[in-house]
Parts: C-alpha cells; sequence; structure tokens
C-alpha cells in the first residue's frame, strides 16, 4: 500500500514524500495527491524518494504529467534521495534530463529560487 505525506513549505515549495510502492495500484492516489497540491498553489515540488520501494511505468508517467501540469503553472518538480531501483527505471527511459536529482531534500529545496 502506498502511503503519502505533504508538507507544504512558507516558501511555496511541496514536499510529496510518498512509502511504498508506486504501481498501477497506488499511481492514481499519487496522481490525485499531486495535483491536489499544484491547484492549491504549490507547483513547486520536491518528491522525497527515501521511503518508495518500486516504481513501475505508472508511477513513472504521474510524475511527467505532474512535472507537465507544474511547469504549465511556472513551477517545476524535482526528485530528491531517489533509491537504485527507482534510478534505474529514470535512466532506462532517459528521462533524467527532465526530472532533476538531488541527494537530500534540503539540496532539492535550496535549488528554488
Amino acid at each position: 500500500m502506498l502511503e503519502i505525506m505533504i508538507t507544504l513549505r512558507p516558501n511555496g515549495v511541496a514536499v510529496v514524500q510518498p512509502a511504498g510502492r508506486i504501481d498501477a495500484h497506488g499511481a492514481l492516489e499519487f496522481k490525485n495527491r499531486i495535483n491536489e497540491t499544484i491547484d492549491s498553489g504549490y507547483p513547486w515540488l520536491v518528491i522525497d524518494f527515501v521511503a518508495v520501494t518500486f516504481l513501475d511505468s505508472t508511477g513513472l508517467g504521474v510524475l511527467i504529467t505532474s512535472l507537465k501540469r507544474a511547469m504549465a503553472l511556472g513551477g517545476d518538480l524535482h526528485l530528491a534521495r531517489v533509491p537504485q531501483t527507482v534510478r534505474m527505471m529514470i535512466e532506462l527511459t532517459s528521462l533524467q534530463s527532465h526530472l532533476p536529482r538531488y541527494a537530500s531534500v534540503a539540496d532539492a529545496l535550496a535549488s528554488y529560487p
């Protein structure tokens, strides 16, 4: 089961912390929570992957559509603490140039103005 915690920062950046598997069963909830966050005025996102154990193509699709939605509103989407299994999926699809990765949440937050 996928659990999602979202922290809204005073600088307008939201930190999304999913825990578990982001697959066909959890992707819709993941997408909905991110969309709700963007729609509530937080188009700058940091997705903290430290507790994600698996990401499939459905979850990757959520990241891409969320990135596009955030950018359409002047925001962006950055990844933090990406485990090797998730990193491999991103690299296999050649999306690493579109999804900046950072070693820590603090580094990802510092990348925003």
